[in-house]
């Protein structure tokens, strides 16, 4: 057992079957459809835009609070901050 259910079991030393969906009361929704080229390249650029932005947040966080933190955990802590915000305050 590997994947998630594997961390389950880990977890509580229980073995779990699932034998419908994780959220039950949820709707079924329409078969797998293959994405166009237009989507894929909207995802793309979507995903590029958003790890640019992450970078950025991570570079400001860097030169804003390096000799405030003493540990790199503590500066992605503070970028992921960042870019959280960054992201609800203008609705990304």
């Amino acid at each position: 057992m590997s994947g998630f259910l594997g961390s389950l079991k880990l977890l509580w030393g229980k073995r779990f079957k699932l034998t419908g969906p994780f959220c039950p009361n949820a709707p079924a929704g329409p078969a797998y459809q293959e994405l166009t080229p237009d989507q894929k390249r909207a995802i793309a650029a979507y995903v590029c835009d958003v790890a640019d932005l992450l970078g950025f947040c991570l570079k400001t966080a860097s030169e804003k609070f390096s000799d405030q933190v003493e540990t790199e955990e503590s500066l992605r802590s503070l970028a992921t901050t960042l870019f959280i915000a960054t992201q609800r305050h203008f609705g990304l």
